[in-house]
């Protein structure tokens, strides 16, 4: 099993078996009434697929949810880790180490970055 698998699961009439119970399952695609979808190439171009099922009151509201996690921590924090656990279930926990590394990193160079008092603020 791939990492990514568990994003999308193919139906099939076989029980689950047990990484597939501990990983949960997938809502059923007519229950799906938007999504978002981020890709990226070989050459590290990202691209952004969104669907929606139509343009219900309901389907923009769980759409405006759906932005509004992604501007939130909240997202962030699952998806991470949803993927450590992916990279754990296929032995690969070095892997996952590596990544968490340049996450690190590219953060303390943010908070780097920027001081928490600029000297204009001091006067």
């Amino acid at each position: 099993m791939g990492i990514f698998d568990f994003f999308r699961r193919a139906k099939t009439d076989s029980p689950p078996n047990k990484q597939e119970e501990e990983l949960g399952t997938d809502p059923e695609e007519e229950d799906v009434v938007a999504s978002i979808t981020y890709l990226m190439t070989v050459d590290g171009e990202p691209y952004v697929n969104i669907e929606l099922k139509n343009y219900e009151e309901n389907t923009i509201e769980r759409f405006s949810e759906l932005l509004m996690g992604l501007g939130s921590d909240s997202f962030y924090f699952d998806t991470v880790s949803m993927a450590r656990e992916g990279f754990i279930v296929d032995g690969k926990d070095d892997v996952f180490v590596e990544i968490a590394t340049k996450i690190a990193d590219a953060t303390l160079e943010n908070l780097k970055e920027e001081p928490c008092f600029k000297p204009s603020d001091l006067l």
